[in-house]
């Protein structure tokens, strides 16, 4: 699924927390026609300088079917890809660090918000 994205030298892999970008993800493939909702980068509902956008569906190592999502924001992006079963995920990222956290704090304070606005 990284090869949807620019070259991915510059991308770095989260630390243990990214629970946040989890939930939001879960939350947009949760959506009722989430992938052409977000076809398009669409805003955070608590901050409209924030996005999301479907990139698409791949395979996993093991042949499970991921979803991806690219968060964005004005000094960071964050590609998560979740399995179609939720257990597990994973999340690359660039830019800027205290941004990228701080995004993720607020996507947890926001959980099941995020996209209020698109349901």
């Amino acid at each position: 699924m990284l090869s949807l994205l620019p070259p991915p030298n510059s991308w770095r892999t989260p630390g243990d927390d990214y629970d946040g970008f989890f939930q939001a993800a879960v939350e947009a493939y949760d959506l009722t026609n989430g992938q052409s909702l977000l076809a398009k980068s669409q805003p955070l509902a608590f901050n409209e300088l924030l996005t999301v956008e479907y990139v698409g569906e791949g395979s996993g190592d093991d042949g499970c079917i991921c979803y991806g999502f690219l968060f964005k924001g004005p000094d960071f992006d964050a590609f998560i890809w979740i399995e179609d079963d939720l257990r597990r995920a994973r999340l690359v990222w660039r830019g800027d660090e205290e941004a990228y956290l701080r995004t993720g704090l607020m996507l947890r304070m926001f959980e099941e918000q995020t996209l209020s606005h698109l349901r």
